[in-house]
């Protein structure tokens, strides 16, 4: 008797609203941040985000990674902008082979993870660091 395959099809359908997205986060077909984010990025945003582009150091510290190597420099920079102005969440880079990413260390980790584990679904709490799953965090 042969193999049994199973095969799932899935169907994404657009919508236009996603193109104002997409107009003002790519230009020509590259990722990138707008001038004016800060006035619009919230824990939500921050929370998927960090669901999508982020992680943790490792199960023993508080250190968190988002992953920003498809920016350009100065986006990056922005970013790092954004978390300190509009959150208080300093930041540094760390440069791999393919970009750099956002550092929390620490402090800022904890900070970051108190705005936004609200926001973040049970199936990516693993990249909530283990010492911050299991305390209570401050409140700002």
């Amino acid at each position: 008797m042969g193999k049994i395959k199973e095969e799932l099809q899935v169907f994404y359908y657009g919508h236009r609203i996603l193109g104002k997205f997409q107009e003002r986060f790519y230009e020509r077909k590259k990722k990138i941040v707008p001038n004016d984010l800060e006035k619009d990025i919230t824990p939500l945003g921050l929370a998927i985000w960090y669901m999508d582009d982020g992680s943790i150091k490792s199960r023993k510290h508080k250190g968190l990674f988002l992953n920003t190597q498809g920016f350009k420099e100065d986006d990056v920079k922005r970013l790092q902008d954004v978390l300190k102005i509009k959150f208080g969440i300093k930041s540094t880079t760390k440069k791999d082979k393919n970009g750099k990413q956002i550092y929390l260390g620490g402090k800022s980790g904890e900070k970051f993870i108190a705005l936004i584990k609200p926001h973040i679904i049970s199936s990516m709490k693993y990249k909530i660091p283990r010492v911050l799953r299991l305390t209570e965090l401050p409140k700002e």
